[in-house]
């Protein structure tokens, strides 16, 4: 799964593009990850799995936050518009179908506005 962000009012040079690979946090991230989320790392790995918005933010805000270690979860809400995100299934994963750019509401749940409103959106 690779997590793709491209701002609006930069698009070439600040685009950020991340593979959502648990296995390369560090434990302090991994452990940071837990206490923000209320969640065990098990259930980060499958709500990764399952798509979900909210863990892969988390994950981005991980990524980012190797650059600014001031910046925190919350702050991912302000700076960033849903039409900037990009959340892709990796070449080699067998559903032709999960090849599709997945583009969740704001919980995590399919937005059908949104959907309707974003190409290629599963």
């Amino acid at each position: 799964m690779k997590i793709i962000y491209t701002p609006q009012d930069n698009p070439v040079d600040g685009r950020e593009e991340h593979d959502a690979d648990l296995t390369s946090l560090l434990v302090g991230e991994v452990k940071l990850l837990e206490k923000v989320l209320g969640a065990t790392f098990q259930e980060i790995a499958e709500g990764l799995e399952k798509g979900s918005a909210t863990y892969m933010l988390a994950l981005l805000w991980i990524y980012r936050r190797r650059r600014n270690t001031a910046l925190e979860l919350n702050d991912m809400d302000h700076i960033m518009r849903l039409s900037e995100l990009e959340f892709k299934a990796d070449e080699d994963d067998e559903a032709p179908e999960a090849k599709e750019a997945i583009v969740l509401g704001p919980k995590g749940e399919s937005d059908p506005q949104v959907l309707a409103a974003v190409p290629n959106a599963v």
